[in-house]
This record gives structure tokens, C-alpha cells and sequence, in this order.
């Protein structure tokens, strides 16, 4: 018989998922603010587009923590509490885009978190658009532009499109295996 090894959540967060996202973002980041400098029109502080691709791989990783044994909607709500304070602390004195700040979630646990739910919302909205067929795979990748970006049609490209369903395609797919690879491991506690 299997038994699983088991971890508290606060150490799960701060020892595992941290730590894959910021390698992830570590191996992109550069790359990625080259490419758009160089394929587009777009001016983006690199604080923004470090926060941006971590909001991206952190909602990326949604399907991947749903397989690990012990993450159920009470996990979930003390995950959102961790990740926040992660985020206020890492992402000190951010200038975030009004779009996405509403007034209508109601309770949320800050602005940064706010913002990162309602961004979660619009790629998930635009995930399910290219799983019912209402959008084709480079739609897919032009909505994730939009969204991440905050910007409109007019100022992507076919570059930045490719570049940015690249990132969401491979981001999915290496924190779905890695994620998927700790649960056979782990249960949360």
C-alpha cells in the first residue's frame, strides 16, 4: 500500500509552488521582455511584466493544485490567503491597471488579489471559449495578449500573439506535470 508524504499547506506554498513559479518566471522574464521590446509597441516596466507572468503561472497552476490529495475549497480559500500575502510582499508599490479593480467582487482580500481574480476570470472566460469551439487556437492566444497586456486589438501582432501562446500553452503544460508529479507525493494537510 502507498502511502503519501504530508505537508502543511504554508509549506507547500512557501517551499513548493513559489518556488516553481519564480523559476519559471526566472527562465522567461528576460526573454520575454526582449521579445516584446522588440515585437511590438508595448512599454512595460519590468516589475509589471515580472508581477503579469506570475499572475499568469499562478493561474496556470489552478488545474495542476485541483489533482493534489487534500486541496478542497477550505484549502483553497487559506491558498488564496497565502498567495496574497505572497503577492503584497513581493509586489511592493505596484501601479495596477484600474481595468481590472472593480467594486462588484465583494469581499476580496486586497487590490492586488482583486485584480488577480478578475484577470483568473478573463483567461478562464477565454479558456472555455476555445474548449467550446466559439474560438480557434490563435484566437485563444490573442485573447491571453489582450489580457495580459491590458491593451486592444490594435496594438498586437501575429509576434506577440505567437510569443504570448507559447508561454500559456508551455507554462500550462510544465506546472500541470510538475503539480501533477507532487500530488502522486504529497497530501496536503
Amino acid at each position: 500500500m502507498f502511502f503519501k508524504k504530508k505537508i502543511t499547506l504554508e509549506l507547500f506554498v512557501k517551499e513548493h509552488f513559489v518556488p516553481l513559479i519564480d523559476e519559471m518566471i526566472n527562465s522567461e522574464l528576460d526573454l520575454l521582455e526582449k521579445d516584446v521590446s522588440e515585437n511590438s509597441s508595448i512599454k512595460i516596466e519590468k516589475n509589471i511584466l515580472h508581477f503579469e507572468v506570475f499572475l499568469l503561472f499562478s493561474y496556470l497552476s489552478g488545474r495542476g493544485l485541483s489533482a493534489i490529495s487534500g486541496f478542497d475549497m477550505n484549502v483553497g480559500v487559506k491558498f488564496s490567503t497565502l498567495l496574497d500575502e505572497i503577492m503584497q510582499k513581493k509586489f511592493v508599490n505596484l501601479k495596477l491597471n484600474k481595468k481590472w479593480l472593480d467594486e462588484e467582487r465583494g469581499a476580496v482580500l486586497s487590490d492586488m488579489f482583486n485584480y488577480y481574480k478578475n484577470k483568473s476570470t478573463a483567461y478562464r472566460e477565454a479558456e472555455l471559449s476555445y474548449h467550446n469551439s466559439t474560438i480557434d487556437k490563435d484566437e485563444l492566444s490573442k485573447q491571453i495578449c489582450k489580457i495580459f497586456f491590458s491593451i486592444e486589438n490594435d496594438d498586437i501582432n501575429d509576434q506577440l500573439v505567437k510569443i504570448m501562446g507559447e508561454i500559456h500553452k508551455g507554462g500550462f503544460i510544465f506546472l500541470y506535470e510538475k503539480l501533477n508529479h507532487f500530488s502522486k507525493e504529497y497530501k496536503l494537510s
